[in-house]
């Protein structure tokens, strides 16, 4: 008889920082300062979750996500 695989979960928590950049950009909407908004997350399990909205500039949107892009690559390459 073969082995019984054993399920294996991924002990991953939220992290402080995911909790403190959702609440910074809560506060700025709070103040009416924010026009637009894109927000792409991965939970614990690795699937990925994307929200938008546009505002009034969707190009603006799309040139912040471009250099959100390029930061996260940097982040990554240090």
């Amino acid at each position: 008889m073969g082995k019984i695989a054993k399920l294996v979960t991924k002990s991953v928590k939220c992290n402080v920082g995911v909790k403190t950049t959702l609440g910074n950009f809560i506060e700025a909407c709070e103040k009416e300062s924010l026009t637009g908004i894109a927000i792409v997350a991965v939970d614990k399990e690795g699937v990925m979750h994307v929200a938008f909205e546009p505002g009034e500039n969707l190009s603006l949107l799309i040139g912040a996500i471009e250099r959100m892009k390029k930061r996260v690559i940097d982040y990554a390459e240090e």
